[in-house]
């Protein structure tokens, strides 16, 4: 059967959760922009959920928020390919009310930091080319990759050409990147990405049982403007 391609030729916004897209397991997809066109979520839901396998190029997708995944979430049997695209402003949090006195004005909030501030993967192979990760939020401020439960699984972030700028882990670890799995970043600019507490740029989680390969690789990679208090 032939892959659907889809080409998005308008910007589109997602006024609610109910808009946000399936790829069912079994199922490919391929998704791009010829007129470089925004998904907007308006802070209110992700854009994707993936357990089949969707190719996404030439799109930006921006101002997203789930709890986990801020604009995709991937699915342990899914795949994830992305190539010329931009996230920017997403976030993986939900917001938690507490009570507070009649007399105090201000809403009593307390925002709850995900996993992936754009995207979240648990899957087989997650691959990042020519893209840009701008802005976003969560615990992996723009990508968190495999299980900390079970960081030995076949998930693997093949990352290249690809700059990861103004990201943040605001009250965790993994500025940038987290990966819990095999990750190979390729030409890639980390810059001005922020952690609360470790890894500003990158977090490499170490397997529960031991792999021959390396779980990080850096190949002509560039690190500048990272911080972790």
């Amino acid at each position: 059967a032939s892959i659907p391609e889809i080409d998005v030729v308008a910007n589109i916004e997602f006024p609610t959760t109910a808009y946000e897209l399936e790829v069912p397991d079994g199922r490919k997809v391929k998704i791009g922009s010829t007129h470089h066109a925004v998904l907007t979520g308006g802070g209110i839901t992700r854009f994707f959920t993936v357990a089949g396998d969707l190719t996404l190029s030439g799109l930006t997708l921006k101002n997203g928020r789930a709890e986990h995944g801020g604009a995709v979430y991937v699915t342990a049997t899914g795949s994830l390919a992305t190539l010329y695209c931009t996230f920017s402003y997403n976030r993986a949090m939900v917001k938690e009310f507490t009570s507070k006195p009649r007399w105090q004005k201000e809403d009593n909030v307390k925002y709850i930091w995900g996993e992936g501030g754009a995207i979240r993967f648990l899957g087989k192979l997650l691959t990042v080319e020519f893209s840009t990760f701008t802005s976003n939020d969560g615990v992996g401020g723009a990508i968190w990759s495999g299980d900390s439960d079970s960081p030995a699984a076949a998930t693997q972030l093949l990352a290249t050409d690809t700059t990861f700028d103004g990201n943040k882990s605001p009250d965790s670890f993994g500025g940038g990147v987290v990966s819990h799995a095999k990750a190979s970043l390729v030409r890639c600019l980390f810059k001005d990405n922020f952690a609360k507490t470790s890894a500003g740029a990158v977090y490499s989680g170490s397997p529960k049982v031991p792999v021959d390969e390396a779980l990080l690789e850096l190949h002509g990679s560039a690190f500048a403007g990272n911080v972790a208090e």
